[in-house]
C-alpha cells in the first residue's frame, strides 16, 4: 500500500489476485462468492508453502498481529504469513449487488477486513495498549502541538513512544481523519492507583516527558487545534481542570494539580521552586531514582467518605535502590480563592483524559527545571536541542488503593 503513490495502484498490492478465480472458468465464475487475498507479515520476501503463492511481506505491522476471520501460519525461520481469508476492501464488481456488497458472507468477510485494517496504524491513530485493571485504549495523535505548529509523531510497539513536540490522548477508539470528543476514554482516579513506568534518559535540561489528565472528554469546543483538547494554561485555547501526573526529565520532576486557568497550580517534586527532593536523590546515577534507567511511576488518588479528593500522592521506584521518592498535595487554593481540591475532584467525578506528551524544543524550560532563586535547583541553562528524539511509557495500569497502602 505505502509502495503506490496511486490509489489504484494501491488496491492492486492490497488485493492482488482472487482466491475464488483459481481453477475456474468464467461460466463456473458465475454467482460464485470470491475470496480474495489480503496479504500481510514481516518486511522480507518468503514462499507461503502453499499453492506456490509467493507474497511481497512488506506490509502493515498490524494487519500480521492477526485480526477476525484470519489465519495464521508460521514458516521456516519463524516468519509468520497472515491471509485473511474474506472479501477485501477492493472487492470485485460481480460482489456487489444491489445491497452493495452481495452475499451475507461477502458482507460479513468484508466488515472482517475493514476491521483489520483499519487497525493498520496512521500518524493520527499509531495503535492500541492495555490499561491493566481498566481496559484496552487507542492512541489519538495531535494533530497540532500548539496552533500552527504541527504536532510530533507517536508510536505504539509494546509500550507509548512519544517523539519530541508529540501529544497523543487515551481513546475509546480511533477513526482515522476524525477528531471527535466522544472518542476520547474518560476515567475516574478517586480511590484508585495508576501506575505506569517511563524512560526519561533521552530528555535533557529543556525537555519535558508528561503523562497527565485533563477534562477534555467534558469539552465541546473543538479549539484552535480542532481536536477538543484542553488544558489550564488554555494551550489551544480552551480551559480546563488538569493533573500532571509527572512532567519531569533526567534532572527534574514536577506533579501539580490545576484549576481551570491556573498555570501556576499546587504542586511538589524537584526543580526551579520545589524542593521536596534534591539532585542527589533524583538524577542521573541518584541514590534513589537513577533517570538513567527505567523507573516506575506510582500516583494514588485518596478520597473521604463523601468520595471527595483529599490528596494526590506520587511515588517513583527503581529496582535494584534502596530508597523510593514520594510526594503529596493535599491542600490547593486557587489564585481567586476558591477551593481547588474541590475543582478536581468534580472533574475526576466526571471522568478525565489521560494524556502522554515530549515537547521542549522551541520552548523554555526554566520553569521546571531551572536553578530558581536558592540556586539549588537542577540546571543552570536548558539545550533542547540534546535531547533525543523520543521516550518510552509502558506498563500501565489502574487499581483500587490498597487498604493497608503507606507512603514510603
Amino acid at each position: 500500500w505505502h509502495k503506490s503513490s496511486s490509489v489504484e495502484g494501491a488496491k492492486a498490492w492490497i488485493c492482488p489476485f482472487d482466491l475464488g478465480a483459481m481453477g475456474r472458468t468464467a461460466d463456473q465464475d458465475e454467482g460464485q462468492d470470491h475470496v480474495p487475498l489480503v496479504q500481510a507479515g514481516p518486511e522480507d520476501d518468503c514462499e507461503f508453502p502453499h499453492r506456490g503463492l509467493s507474497l511481497d511481506m512488506d506490509a502493515p505491522r498490524a494487519l500480521r498481529r492477526g485480526a477476525s476471520g484470519g489465519r495464521l501460519a508460521r514458516i521456516a525461520g519463524g516468519t509468520a504469513v497472515f491471509l485473511v481469508l474474506g472479501a477485501c476492501a477492493c472487492l470485485p464488481t460481480r460482489l456487489r449487488g444491489a445491497s452493495g456488497l452481495g452475499s451475507a458472507a461477502s458482507r460479513s468477510a468484508a466488515a472482517a477486513v475493514a476491521a483489520a485494517w483499519s487497525a493498520v496504524p496512521t500518524a493520527m491513530c499509531p495503535g492500541s495498549f492495555n490499561v491493566m485493571g481498566w481496559q484496552s485504549v487507542s492512541l489519538i495523535s495531535a494533530m497540532w502541538d500548539v496552533p500552527g505548529s504541527p504536532a510530533g509523531p507517536i508510536s505504539v510497539d509494546d509500550g507509548v513512544f512519544p517523539r519530541m513536540q508529540a501529544r497523543a490522548y487515551f481513546g475509546e477508539m480511533c477513526s482515522d481523519g476524525l477528531y471527535d470528543v466522544a472518542n476520547y476514554a474518560s476515567v475516574n482516579l478517586l480511590g484508585k492507583v495508576f501506575r505506569f513506568t517511563v524512560d526519561v534518559s533521552g530528555a535533557e535540561c529543556g525537555c519535558n516527558v508528561a503523562l497527565y489528565l485533563t477534562a477534555m472528554g467534558q469539552n465541546p469546543n473543538p479549539g484552535n487545534c480542532s481536536d477538543y483538547y484542553c488544558d489550564a494554561a488554555s494551550v489551544c485555547g480552551v480551559s480546563c481542570a488538569e493533573i500532571d501526573i509527572m512532567e519531569a526529565n533526567r534532572f527534574a520532576w514536577y506533579s501539580t494539580l490545576h484549576a481551570a486557568g491556573d498555570r501556576q497550580g499546587s504542586g511538589a517534586g524537584y526543580g526551579t521552586d520545589r524542593r521536596q527532593w534534591n539532585s542527589r536523590e533524583y538524577g542521573p546515577e541518584g541514590e534513589c531514582i537513577d533517570t538513567d534507567l527505567p523507573f516506575e511511576v506510582i500516583a494514588s488518588f485518596h478520597q473521604d467518605v463523601s468520595g471527595w479528593l483529599t490528596s494526590m500522592e506520587v511515588q517513583l521506584a527503581q529496582f535494584g535502590r534502596p530508597c523510593r521518592l514520594a510526594l503529596q498535595i493535599s491542600e490547593y487554593k486557587t489564585p481567586w480563592g476558591s477551593d481547588g481540591m474541590a475543582e478536581i475532584s468534580q472533574a475526576l467525578m466526571a471522568g478525565m483524559t489521560p494524556i502522554v506528551s515530549y515537547w521542549g524544543r522551541g520552548a523554555d524550560m526554566q520553569w521546571m527545571d531551572g536553578r530558581g532563586k536558592d540556586k539549588e535547583g537542577p540546571c543552570a541553562s536548558d539545550n533542547p536541542g540534546r535531547c533525543k528524539d523520543s521516550a518510552l511509557l509502558v506498563g500501565f495500569s489502574i487499581a483500587d488503593i490498597p487498604e493497608s497502602y503507606t507512603m514510603r
